[in-house]
């Protein structure tokens, strides 16, 4: 007969390793948790003039952005509307009086859209679906 062999110690190991691997986790988050309270208490300085103003025309060239962003998508909607109305009318008998009929609910300038609702020479610039989204949500919030 053979002897009998020692028991594994590797749930053992595993264990300990598990232990010591929410350890060093927990370790992690407060040392996160105390920077953030040390950047709290301790804000960094404001820094030089031009610094500042760098900032601040940085914050406004934002602004702008997000404005023609904004207004591209607006722009967007409102030409995919009006080809949609012009698709309705086609078959009306009086066909710009169904366009106008239909188009008259909504206050937009139908002068930049192509006829299928693009928007010729903006191609580049449009925005896209998702960025529109975001956008006209981040809008309604502010």
């Amino acid at each position: 007969m053979e002897p009998a062999s020692p028991p594994r110690k590797s749930a053992a190991r595993s264990d300990n390793r598990l232990i010591g691997c929410f350890a060093q986790m927990v370790f992690v988050a407060l040392l996160v948790g105390i920077l953030s309270l040390l950047g709290y208490f301790f804000p960094q300085k404001p820094g030089t003039e031009s610094e500042r103003a760098a900032r601040k025309e940085t914050v406004a060239r934002q602004k702008e952005i997000y404005t023609r962003q904004l207004s591209l998508c607006k722009i967007h909607d409102a030409c995919t509307f009006y080809a949609r109305a012009r698709s309705d009318c086609a078959v009306a008998g009086d066909f710009n009086k169904c366009l106008s009929i239909k188009l008259d609910s909504i206050d937009a300038n139908y002068s930049l859209c192509a006829n299928d609702g693009s928007v010729p020479g903006y191609e580049l610039e449009m925005p896209n679906m998702g960025q529109c989204l975001v956008l006209e949500l981040s809008d309604k919030i502010h």
